[in-house]
């Protein structure tokens, strides 16, 4: 019960972008259910900006944004996968004007199980996952 305190003590400007996370990830969490990826990649899609760099009143970093989203996703109920995080943090990434990309990688563990991860990569820097971490994954796919 200690987040609703903690909400309202964050900026008008975080607390936004805490309820856009929210709201993309409870949309992606059961879009992804209901229909294939690359339908969800497309809806995403069109939240994003055109292109172009940030805008200069923009008050979000990349790393506020990744922080919001997963923020967002642990006081959301149930399980958050790192897919819906990834494409949320990428929609909203976008959306604020910033190049990114989701990039999907899968690793066998000494028992043979295959795992999967998602994570997203902006200006550089890679966000949802640790620089160690993505390193054992080999990349599926870039967007």
């Amino acid at each position: 019960m200690q987040a609703l305190p903690r909400f309202y003590r964050r900026s008008a400007d975080e607390r936004w972008l805490l309820l856009r996370s929210a709201v993309l990830l409870t949309c992606a969490r059961l879009g992804l259910r209901l229909f294939p990826y690359r339908s969800m990649e497309k809806c995403l899609g069109y939240l994003k900006r055109a292109g172009g760099p940030p805008p200069a009143e923009s008050p979000f970093t990349p790393d506020r944004i990744a922080w919001a989203v997963q923020a967002a996703g642990r006081h959301l109920p149930g399980k958050v996968t790192c897919l819906p995080i990834a494409l949320v943090t990428h929609t909203l990434l976008g959306r604020e004007g910033y190049a990114s990309r989701v990039e999907i990688g899968v690793a066998k563990d000494g028992a043979a199980n295959l795992h999967a991860h998602a994570w997203v990569e902006c200006e550089g820097k890679v966000f949802l996952a640790e620089e160690e971490e993505q390193s054992h994954f080999v990349r599926l796919r870039a967007q």
